[in-house]
């Protein structure tokens, strides 16, 4: 069972093979690095399921019919395990996040919500 302020991170991702590593290895390079990131590739046309799967570990890479950005987030948000998740929006991708980015956030009171700034990673207690 995982604990209490484990969190996984779901990044939605269409023709982001460019930008798909970078944004893996700043989420890897937190000061309380995720238990799994999970990546929809969402019809992508390009090589970012595979880039992502270079990154082996613990990234678990998910590939769908293109659907649009909010069916792929409510697929990665469908496998997640963890009591926190943090979501990884395109406007992201592509940007290093510090190592105290997801730290700083869950620094906030716990109210069923764990947010982050400018709206760049929003999360959420999972099964409420």
């Amino acid at each position: 069972m995982p604990e209490a302020d484990a969190y996984s991170v779901v990044i939605p991702a269409y023709n982001a093979e460019r930008f798909i590593g970078p944004a893996i290895e700043s989420m890897l390079a937190q000061a309380t690095p995720p238990e799994t990131i999970i990546v929809v590739d969402d019809g992508s046309t390009d090589g970012t399921a595979e880039a992502a799967r270079a990154a082996g570990g613990i990234v678990q890479v998910v590939r769908q019919a293109n659907a649009g950005q909010g069916a792929a987030t409510t697929a990665g948000i469908r496998l997640v395990t963890t009591p926190l998740v943090a979501l990884v929006m395109s406007i992201l991708v592509g940007r290093v996040v510090t190592p105290a980015f997801i730290m700083g956030s869950a620094g906030l009171p716990k109210l069923g919500l764990l947010a982050a700034a400018v709206a760049f990673i929003v999360g959420f207690v999972v099964g409420l």
